[in-house]
């Protein structure tokens, strides 16, 4: 009985260990004044506080944010605009994040962004022409 137990244990201590939690280490980093939105931003549903500038790309800039209608605060938003149109901005959002997984992809003027979790392994993507921009973000640009 004693084996029995010990392996039960075991087992639940290994599944434990698959599901830990997801994690997007950048949407957690202390905010900067680059974090803040612009002003053509307001109103796509995202809570302008979580924003955290991902990266930048031939002119236009992503940012990681959470959506505004989410008190868990589990969803994950990628935030995709123009340097220079204020008006054209959009984002796209998931309602939660699942580990090692892509979170949430957006497209937008033909650019697509992919949020990703912490330890995604994003060879694959590379490979496909897809360019790792910070360690939860990646772009591919027309």
């Amino acid at each position: 009985m004693r084996s029995i137990s010990a392996v039960l244990v075991l087992a639940a201590a290994l599944l434990t260990g698959c599901t830990g939690s997801a994690t997007i280490s950048a949407l957690e980093a202390p905010r900067t004044g680059q974090d803040t939105l612009p002003a053509g931003a307001e109103g796509i549903g995202v809570a302008p506080e979580s924003a955290r500038l991902a990266g930048e790309k031939d002119g236009y800039a992503f940012y990681l944010a959470r959506r505004e209608d989410d008190p868990s605060g589990t969803s994950v938003c990628v935030v995709i605009g123009h340097a220079e149109d204020e008006d054209g901005w959009g984002a796209g959002c998931s309602t939660a994040v699942s580990p090692a997984d892509e979170a949430v992809l957006h497209e937008f003027r033909g650019i697509k962004a992919i949020a990703v979790t912490d330890g995604y392994d994003p060879q694959e993507k590379v490979a496909a022409g897809w360019e790792q921009l910070g360690g939860n973000l990646l772009v591919l640009m027309p």
